[in-house]
């Protein structure tokens, strides 16, 4: 899972094609009072913190303009109470280019399920930093960071992209994290293969691999949980280097979950 940290794109100039289709979100009346949209999402998060959101879809989409994020950010600001709960209980990312918010908010299973992976990796790295090989002296610099947020610079603004991720593992010597992990309900299955190109491309690959864990705790008859994985992969064109991503793992049942406890499948 760990690899070297230097990226795979220095010194080359590489195209970032579209590997998974996205559909574009409908746009706002034209006729709404000025920030309704920036004014829908403070009341959603006010619902979460209230825990009226229990009916709701756990991902929840918003088209905004960029003066409508920042509109957000600015009555976060001047929030603390509802910017401390947002920062450390939702998970919400912004692309500048799209202008497309996302709300995700995961449940106590979901929490439950990242923490047992989270868990599981940070034994597996302590016994390889016992070694005295280059893979020990690697591990002895990898971390775990649990939902922390990244931003990805883009060329035509100053907000660029903004993601709060599920969890993530870092080398000291890097910019980015190396692995970002993100748990999803089959029903939202299909996105986390968008928010794995969004990671791989927009950090030119220094995002390594994306592992997305599709929790099927609830679904009638199942309590599993399948692996998939993403890796960039750079291809050599005519026309130049294109980086792509590749989907190099899908449906492999990694944990079988039991009413509240998380077991391995063994």
């Amino acid at each position: 899972m760990f690899s070297s940290h230097a990226p795979i794109t220095k010194g080359s100039q590489i195209t970032h094609p579209s590997s998974f289709t996205a559909h574009p979100l409908t746009p706002p009346p034209t006729d709404e009072k000025p920030f309704a949209q920036a004014h829908r999402v403070i009341a959603l998060f006010k619902e979460i913190r209230a825990g009226k959101h229990t009916k709701r879809d756990p991902w929840t989409e918003f088209q905004l303009s960029a003066e409508e994020y920042d509109e957000i950010e600015g009555r976060l600001r001047r929030d603390e109470e509802l910017s401390g709960y947002v920062n450390d209980k939702i998970r919400w990312d912004y692309n500048s280019e799209t202008h497309r918010l996302v709300i995700r908010m995961p449940t106590r299973v979901h929490e439950l399920f990242i923490d047992r992976v989270e868990d599981a990796i940070r034994s597996q790295l302590k016994a390889i930093r016992g070694g005295s090989d280059n893979a020990a002296r690697f591990a002895q610099k990898v971390w775990p960071n649990r939902s922390a947020v990244i931003k990805f610079p883009v060329e035509d603004g100053p907000t660029g992209r903004k993601w709060k991720y599920d969890a993530s593992f870092w080398h000291d010597d890097a910019q980015y994290p190396g692995v970002i992990i993100e748990a999803a309900y089959s029903q939202n299955k299909k996105e986390l293969g968008r928010l794995a190109e969004d990671y791989l491309l927009d950090s030119d690959a220094n995002v390594r691999v994306v592992i997305g864990l599709d929790i099927e705790y609830g679904k009638k008859g199942s309590r599993r949980a399948m692996l998939l994985k993403w890796r960039t992969h750079l291809e050599h064109t005519a026309d130049g280097d294109v980086l792509r991503v590749v989907q190099e793992a899908a449906n492999e049942v990694y944990y079988r979950i039991k009413r509240r406890t998380l077991r391995y499948n063994t």
